[in-house]
């Protein structure tokens, strides 16, 4: 049970893009995705870490999630070579 005046919040965080990558060519048309991901989201699950009680529901749209994996799957591939 709350404390009195006490105010219980859960943030609900809907993450998308829309699809920027051209699927004939699989070329990416703008960086949004990519710049997103490796400044805002990470932003955003530090900032849940830092504060244990904070609560929140985080949605990822499916298109987004082929896109992460897709940028995920070009650098493992640009790793790979500069291994060599």
């Amino acid at each position: 049970m709350p404390a009195e005046g006490q105010l219980h919040v859960v943030l609900c965080w809907h993450m998308h893009q829309p699809q920027y990558c051209d699927l004939s060519s699989k070329e990416y048309r703008l960086p949004w995705t990519y710049l997103h991901a490796i400044k805002d989201y990470v932003d955003m699950a530090a900032h849940l870490e830092a504060v244990p009680a904070a609560r929140a529901v985080v949605n990822f749209a499916p298109v987004l999630l082929e896109q992460l994996d897709d940028y995920a799957t070009q650098i493992s591939g640009f790793l790979d070579l500069a291994r060599r």
